[in-house]
């Protein structure tokens, strides 16, 4: 027989971190692994009437998981949800580098929060030990035109569009 869940406490730690990992996992075996482990113990619970009150509260609860989780599909479905617009750039940009990995909306709120900047002329992006508190990140590059990374007088390597520039320090 099963014991109250107020009497033994490891319980509520285990079902906290399964709803917790059912929120945020991206791995869809665990969300179906975490949601079967709490329908289980829902219904355990209600089945033993130690608990029944528990009981319903996790069924409840993986409910609640499951329609937090296709929330989006739900909108989507249902919603009048409008197109986003892109210029051209912008939807050559998405679809080259960022279609795997943003949706329309996130990719759109993505690069409204960067700044555009364009040079036609030679100029420097980046100087070797400066200050650097930007990312950038090299869209396009016109035909019978190069970006170079350099090391004071030393070529390192000849940049291509979708290439990012950074500098990394602890």
């Amino acid at each position: 027989m099963i014991c109250n869940v107020m009497d033994e406490p490891f319980y509520i730690f285990l079902i906290c971190h399964l709803i917790v990992s059912s929120l945020t996992t991206s791995k869809r075996y665990l969300y179906v692994t975490n949601l079967l482990i709490l329908t289980f113990f829902g219904v355990l619970f209600l089945n033993t009437n130690t608990s029944c009150i528990t009981g319903w509260i996790l069924l409840i609860v993986v409910f609640l998981v499951i329609l937090y989780n296709t929330k989006n599909k739900l909108i989507k479905l249902f919603g009048n949800e409008e197109k986003v617009e892109f210029n051209s750039m912008e939807k050559y940009i998405y679809d080259r580098d960022f279609k795997l990995l943003f949706t329309e909306e996130e990719f759109k709120i993505f690069i409204s929060l960067g700044q555009m900047k364009v040079t036609k002329d030679k100029d420097n992006l980046a100087l070797e030990d400066s200050y650097f508190d930007k990312l950038i990140y090299i869209a396009t590059i016109p035909a019978y035109r190069s970006v170079m990374l350099k090391a004071k007088d030393t070529l390192i390597s000849y940049l291509h569009e979708g290439s990012w520039l950074g500098k990394f320090s602890f």
